[in-house]
């Protein structure tokens, strides 16, 4: 098997080469015919002038030739024209507006097993459409939000498509004792008769997707870090912080191209980098590539090796402050809600390994600074869009290993202070209790 990917390799290293060179003599020989035509006195033809020549010998083509272009333009124009313009305009902001949130309160004693979330994750996958899933897609996503109450209490939710409340119900059931409350009698009121300064921020593996974040132990719960981080927002003071995870699944019938596209790019990553090929008999005992290459392919064994759900991801981050001075006198600005925003975002750190979280936009000047990212005026109303409608982009995969920390409420492996849990206590009736003819007490 070593030797055909080799082969296969090398064949690609040829390929590559072949059509480097093509393209090399192409632009040579364009530069030779233009030094001759400044030679000759002539001005070299614009861009206008060589577009006008291509249509001057299209009444020259042949008749199926036309129909052939004009029926695949037809095509394109009512696929991603007239399709994409519906599906916009009216099936996702129709699906969009039967979204419902719900708070999350598991009890004290809360700490669910491995096979529990692996069974609730499962069950997240009949959160889609069977017929046509491509129409609304987008505002199907199930979203994991984490904010805090009107006290500043910290404060879990889930938001989903009001058609799915009966497969969120199946799913509910292997987290025995878990309380649902509607989310707005929860949230605080927002705050007005202020300056208001708002930050944004979209989280995204900073790594190709075949590359998996690193794996957290079952007995810590990563959701402490973030609970500390809104145990911090001043609500009295109209602070505000949340963070909303929108989770799409993979549908199963997808997910064998969803693998072999993953296995295809770290192939053709491999043929493309000296540290993971062997290009000689000496390369098999050289320590730095082989440990690359062991690094390599166990990352890619943990990504795809396993038969296990996948799903697209989006993470988006907003905190609000009140205004506390102006930037070069032009615009508000408020540390505490670049503090808090950055406290998320140091928050995602534990799931750094092979891969890890960064902020979307251009890092420039090692990472000192990022340039288009989610406050800029070209990301601002597209983020806006999202968070206020609920629709997602188009998302990057995880599996759910790697998404298992999210997927549960709090735990009480969760040390943070204050968290909201649920309210009362459940008392279930005794195995011989009649089912008629006596009243039972359920809660106290």
């Amino acid at each position: 098997m070593s030797e055909i990917r080799t082969a296969e390799a090398e064949a690609q290293k040829m390929l590559g080469a072949l059509v480097s060179s093509g393209m090399t003599v192409l632009g040579l020989l364009t530069l030779m015919w233009l030094v001759t035509q400044i030679g000759a006195h002539r001005r070299p033809p614009t861009w206008g002038e060589v577009l006008a020549a291509g249509l001057r010998q299209v009444p020259h083509a042949p008749a199926w030739a036309l129909w052939l272009a004009l029926m695949l333009a037809g095509v394109l124009v009512v696929r991603y024209g007239a399709l994409e313009a519906l599906r916009w305009l009216y099936w996702i902001p129709r699906m969009a507006r039967s979204r419902v949130a719900y708070a999350v309160l598991p009890p004290a004693d809360f700490a669910p097993s491995a096979d529990a979330i692996a069974a609730f994750t499962a069950d997240l996958l009949g959160m889609r459409r069977r017929v046509m899933a491509w129409l609304d897609r987008e505002a199907t996503a199930f979203v994991i939000g984490l904010t805090t109450d009107a006290e500043g209490r910290p404060l879990m939710y889930w938001e989903f498509s009001k058609r799915f409340e009966k497969e969120l119900e199946a799913a509910k059931s292997f987290y025995p004792g878990l309380q649902l409350l509607s989310l707005r009698e929860a949230l605080p009121v927002p705050p007005a008769g202020r300056r208001l300064v708002k930050r944004r921020l979209e989280l995204r593996p900073g790594r190709p997707e075949r590359f998996p974040l690193q794996s957290i132990a079952e007995q810590t719960d990563a959701l402490q870090a973030f609970a500390g981080v809104l145990n911090t927002v001043q609500v009295g003071a109209g602070q505000r912080l949340e963070q909303r995870a929108y989770i799409l699944p993979v549908p199963p019938p997808l997910l064998a191209r969803v693998r072999r596209a993953l296995v295809g790019s770290a192939r053709a990553q491999e043929g493309r980098d000296p540290l993971a090929t062997v290009n000689s008999l000496n390369d098999r005992f050289n320590p730095a590539e082989a440990i690359e290459r062991r690094i390599e392919r166990a990352g890619l064994w943990a990504k795809v090796g396993k038969a296990e759900p996948m799903f697209r991801v989006q993470v988006m981050v907003q905190a609000v402050a009140p205004a506390d001075g102006r930037l070069l006198g032009l615009w508000d600005r408020s540390e505490a809600a670049g503090g808090l925003v950055k406290a998320v975002f140091g928050a995602w750190e534990q799931w750094a390994g092979q891969n890890y979280m960064r902020s979307v936009g251009w890092p420039v000047l090692g990472g000192l600074a990022v340039l288009f990212g989610s406050n800029s005026w070209l990301r601002r109303a597209w983020f806006d869009y999202r968070w206020h409608a609920g629709t997602m982009g188009h998302g990057r995969l995880m599996t759910s290993w790697e998404l298992w920390p999210l997927l549960k409420p709090w735990t009480r492996f969760c040390k943070a202070p204050r968290i909201l849990r649920r309210l009362g206590i459940t008392l279930l009736p005794p195995d011989d209790a009649p089912a008629d003819g006596m009243l039972i007490c359920l809660t106290a």
